[in-house]
């Protein structure tokens, strides 16, 4: 179905400039919507270029800026979308990522600081480059994540059968998302035993064993959903970045409620190169971005945290 939708952003507009349009709306309401970015960012404005510009009195060029969005923490996001005929490679340099990403939009930064660049595309494939050329160009000042064919079509939990194009800059409110999965008796059975554990008998510790393939993850989630109260907080540790980043995926899309999701590397070289005959990944490829200071954690634990300060001592 997305391949559908795409081919009527593509196809179905005389121009690339209404093509372009078209996908931007589809883009505001993803951002709006999906559970990964509510989650991770929880937008409170969202605003295409045209309307970013108007709204604060801005010069009408973005110089490669398609959407402005605000987080939940005040922090300004800077998005480029690139709506591609699926079989084109993304190339760096060709599709002018490199000037979205090397701008330092001066005049934008003075009121409202990017401290993150976020990029959307259709394209099935990037050049070879492409990769290591987005590596070289993070700073810790400012963040960038790419987001593909792939993520849009399966990652972003988005019931794209139910999408209906001709509503798409009539509402943010058109998407639909795909049904959580229900848990299976024996996991159910987990459940209640968990719970039980923890909530009736106020045990501080358990360990749960099951065999792979028996939905330890889901089982998780949905302990994690029963047990935490408000301003609680869960620590998930995994083994490998490409475990992290498919628990990240698979909370986001099976939780009941949002939570405020963290990605903590333990070395800020974990996965910065990774073999190539290995299974893992690299930290730039993890759905949401990275963090290893401390410093950092807290101040951001501390914003959405009921409870006490965490202080962090420089030494």
């Amino acid at each position: 179905m997305f391949d559908t939708i795409l081919s009527n952003i593509i196809k179905s507009q005389d121009t690339k400039t209404k093509q372009g349009r078209m996908f931007e709306n589809l883009i505001k309401q993803i951002l709006f919507q999906a559970p990964l970015f509510k989650d991770t960012y929880g937008f409170t404005e969202v605003y295409l270029w045209s309307e970013f510009s108007d709204a604060f009195g801005l010069r009408k060029g973005d110089d490669g800026i398609d959407i402005m969005a605000k987080t939940a923490d005040n922090q300004w996001i800077a998005v480029q979308c690139k709506a591609l005929d699926p079989a084109t490679t993304l190339n760096f340099h060709t599709h002018k990522i490199d000037k979205f990403i090397s701008h330092h939009y001066a005049d934008i930064n003075a009121n409202f600081p990017i401290s993150q660049k976020l990029i959307f595309h259709t394209a099935k494939d990037t050049s070879k480059d492409f990769g290591a050329q987005i590596n070289k160009a993070r700073t810790p000042q400012c963040d960038i994540k790419i987001y593909g064919y792939n993520d849009l079509c399966e990652k972003l939990s988005i019931d794209w059968s139910a999408f209906d194009i001709h509503k798409m800059q009539d509402s943010i409110n058109n998407l639909k998302l795909n049904a959580k999965k229900a848990l299976r008796p024996h996991q159910k059975q987990a459940l209640d035993s968990i719970k039980a554990h923890f909530l009736e008998s106020n045990n501080p510790r358990a360990k749960v064993i099951m065999p792979c393939g028996t939905g330890k993850s889901l089982l998780a989630i949905h302990a994690i959903d029963s047990i935490l109260q408000d301003s609680d907080m869960a620590l998930f540790l995994a083994p490998s970045l490409a475990l992290t980043n498919q628990m990240i995926e698979e909370f986001t899309k099976e939780a009941k409620h949002s939570y405020k999701i963290f990605a903590v590397c333990s070395d800020s070289k974990v996965g910065t190169k990774v073999k190539k005959d290995s299974e893992d990944i690299e930290s730039s490829e993890l759905c949401i971005p990275p963090t290893t200071s401390p410093k950092a954690l807290a101040e951001a634990i501390n914003k959405h945290s009921g409870g006490g300060e965490i202080t962090i001592l420089e030494l």
